[in-house]
């Protein structure tokens, strides 16, 4: 079942937002400080840190499996790699 296949809380709806937030960063993050920015957001979504409000706290309390969070990772690094190529 997917995410989006079922009723998400307030709280969910909360964290998908934070996993939204921190791929956009991840990918293109604002103008102001953007190195640090998406270094973070780089960092936290490859963190094994399982302590709340990590990524795979998040995941967990989604109900999504840790393959969900590989492809994920490996599809913003593919997407980092095509801009580079692109420029």
């Amino acid at each position: 079942m997917s995410i989006k296949d079922r009723f998400l809380s307030p709280e969910e709806t909360l964290i998908v937002a934070i996993i939204e937030n921190a791929v956009q960063d991840a990918i293109n993050p604002p103008p102001k400080d953007t190195r640090r920015i998406q270094l973070n957001a780089t960092k936290w979504l490859q963190s094994e840190s399982n302590a709340p409000y990590s990524f795979n706290w998040c995941m967990d309390i989604l109900e999504m499996d840790t393959n969900c969070k590989k492809h994920i990772c490996e599809t913003i690094q593919l997407i980092k790699a095509q801009k580079k190529f692109n420029k």
